[in-house]
């Protein structure tokens, strides 16, 4: 509602600073033209709202684009972090936990089929999301296939396996982010 009034009342003052201009220009060494150029005068207004709905448009564009943006980066931001967090166990570590490992569906593969429904809404190509979404459950199925003793799966022997697929797995999250910055 504010913007509207603030619409109203700087169009009032345009126009009226418009007309006060239009005035003293017809003003010749202070004889005024009685006569109006109501032609040239129309042309002007036409294109004055014209240009100011364009503006307009533009302007709810970008707006719309910025928070589509800030939402879906601010998500991506988040889920990268916990896959990171994830990543660091298995460089730094020979074993981990099987929670570590059904933590990969549920805070992060399922927030992702979230934000894939998102993208579809806000426009974006899915298909990078796709992917990660499915290198994400091979990773998953890989490390739950492994041998476990104690609930602790040892990685010892797989360690170069796993950092290829993190690799991958990171490279997918880039390409997410290359997705939303093209828009």
């Amino acid at each position: 509602m504010k913007q509207n009034s603030f619409w109203i009342k700087a169009s009032i003052f345009f126009f009226a600073g418009a007309f006060a201009c239009y005035l003293t220009l017809q003003i010749q060494l202070f004889d005024l033209k009685l006569e109006l150029d109501v032609p040239n005068l129309l042309l002007s207004i036409i294109t004055l709202l014209v240009g100011l709905y364009i503006a307009d448009t533009l302007q709810k564009r970008v707006s719309r684009v910025q928070n589509n943006y800030s939402y879906i980066v601010g998500k991506i931001d988040a889920i990268w972090m916990k896959f990171n967090k994830l990543s660091e166990k298995t460089t730094y570590s020979t074993r981990l936990d099987i929670s570590d490992i059904k933590s990969i569906n549920t805070e992060i593969i399922h927030p992702l089929s979230f934000l894939q429904q998102a993208f579809v809404s806000f426009g974006f190509d899915e298909k990078c999301i796709c992917e990660l979404v499915e290198k994400l459950d091979e990773l998953e199925n890989y490390l739950g296939n492994l041998p476990a003793e104690n609930n602790v799966v040892s990685i010892e022997d797989v360690k170069e396996e796993i950092s290829v697929k993190i690799l991958g797995l990171n490279l997918c999250f880039s390409n997410i982010l290359g997705v939303i910055q093209k828009g």
